[in-house]
């Protein structure tokens, strides 16, 4: 009887821990995460104007179309006024597998490749 209860004992607390790490419902932080009451900034108002966002964080939401098929420390996000692409492998974090398609809201600071356009250096993410 005794072992019973010790095996349904790990058992909620298993459970309990990896609902906790699963947060369904939007609430999953990655990396350093979204700070608090992040100003999003839409991916049209960034290709607008790359120059003016260079060095500064901002946050982004959309639909992640695509994603690094190997490990996920890149993806693009489309919010539906274009989309950016972000980095997060020199932040060390990674998405967990299966996430194309989801939304995502991330955060990070702006820089301007070769050809112009604005792109993301993730600090942190929200699935």
């Amino acid at each position: 009887m005794k072992r019973i209860a010790i095996v349904v004992g790990v058992v909620v607390v298993l459970a309990g821990l990896i609902a906790y790490v699963a947060k369904p419902g939007g609430n999953r932080e990655l990396g350093q995460g979204v700070p608090e009451g992040a100003v999003v900034t839409t991916v049209g108002e960034l290709a607008a104007n790359p120059g003016s966002f260079e060095g500064k964080e901002v946050t982004v939401t959309g639909k992640l179309v695509q994603v690094c098929p190997t490990s996920g420390c890149w993806g693009v996000v489309d919010d539906g006024t274009g989309t950016v692409r972000w980095d997060s492998a020199p932040s060390g974090w990674a998405l967990p597998p299966g996430q194309s398609g989801k939304e995502i809201t991330v955060h990070g600071r702006v820089s301007v490749n070769e050809a112009g356009a604005p792109q993301i250096t993730a600090l942190g993410a929200r699935l």
